[in-house]
């Protein structure tokens, strides 16, 4: 399980996650593990399939993690 540290709260109350090198490496990974694990011909292997490189890319994936604040099941549900 990914372990997020997050910033103080800023003049909203909000706290932002506190992105590292290994922090995103490990979401990464484990964001992998867990798209492996929806049935097969999911729209997230379609996509690896039928649509340009950049859009499948870590990048691509590091954006629905950050949307679900590093919360890996939440951000392959997202994606897919």
């Amino acid at each position: 399980m990914v372990k997020v540290k997050f910033t103080e709260p800023d003049a909203f109350g909000q706290k932002h996650p506190i992105e590292t090198p290994e922090l995103i490496k490990e979401a990464l990974i484990e964001l992998d593990s867990e798209l492996a694990t929806f049935p097969k011909g999911n729209s997230w292997e379609q996509a690896k399939t039928n649509c340009a490189p950049e859009l499948v890319n870590d990048d691509h994936k590091l954006m629905f993690l950050r949307c679900e604040v590093f919360k890996v099941k939440m951000a392959a549900k997202r994606l897919l």
